[in-house]
């Protein structure tokens, strides 16, 4: 058998922090405060294309669309969030 190396090992690491983003995104307690904050590009201004969307709605694009980097940014936002 062949040893893991370094960068294997840290895409395990990523992979299992990754689900556990989805984990909580499922929660209905964090789907609910995430549900009460802006979306991070609204600005206000007049045809604000972000104006009626939200931080969930951010949060599953992101997981569903952006890189490893992305999804694990938005663990951090969870957790800021929840705080």
């Amino acid at each position: 058998a062949q040893r893991m190396g370094e960068r294997e090992r840290r895409h395990a690491r990523e992979a299992t922090k990754v689900d556990a983003v989805r984990a909580r995104l499922a929660d209905p307690a964090v789907r609910a405060a995430l549900t009460a904050k802006p979306h991070p590009g609204r600005d206000g201004r007049p045809g604000d294309r972000f104006a009626a969307l939200t931080l969930l709605d951010w949060a599953e694009w992101m997981v569903a669309h952006a890189g490893t980097a992305g999804r694990l940014k938005v663990g951090r936002t969870i957790e800021r969030a929840m705080s």
